[in-house]
């Protein structure tokens, strides 16, 4: 019994937790919380019927002190860039916030593609 009433207190603790971080992430981006997608706390948050963060980029977002509206503007520009794009590239926010873009993407499979075709005419003597 004892074990038992220590799990529902963690879990208790964990919730609240979970719930205090996302209420700082509204504050700070002056947006409203829908609630945890499948009534799932600590997993994929809701906001303004239109964003959609896990607990671990909502938390990097505050640990790192990012720009308002930087975490908003990953999501629209990723969900932009994927919406008619036959393959698909997701860029996770932390590689977002160190500078990483779409654009950038692109070129880095234009050049490991130059690099492969390079090494496939490699002459052997």
């Amino acid at each position: 019994m004892a074990k038992t009433v220590k799990l529902q207190e963690l879990n208790r603790q964990y919730e609240f937790v979970c719930n205090e971080w996302v209420q700082k992430f509204c504050n700070k981006q002056q947006i409203d919380f829908d609630g945890w997608v499948g009534d799932e706390i600590g997993g994929i948050a809701s906001f303004a019927c239109q964003y959609f963060f896990n607990l671990s980029d909502i938390i990097l977002d505050l640990n790192t002190k990012q720009p308002k509206g930087n975490i908003l503007n990953w999501q629209s520009e990723d969900v932009d860039y994927n919406m008619f794009n036959e393959k698909p590239q997701h860029i996770n926010y932390k590689s977002y916030t160190m500078g990483l873009r779409h654009e950038q993407l692109n070129n880095s499979n234009k050049v490991k593609s130059s690099i492969y075709r390079h090494r496939k005419r490699k002459i052997v003597l």
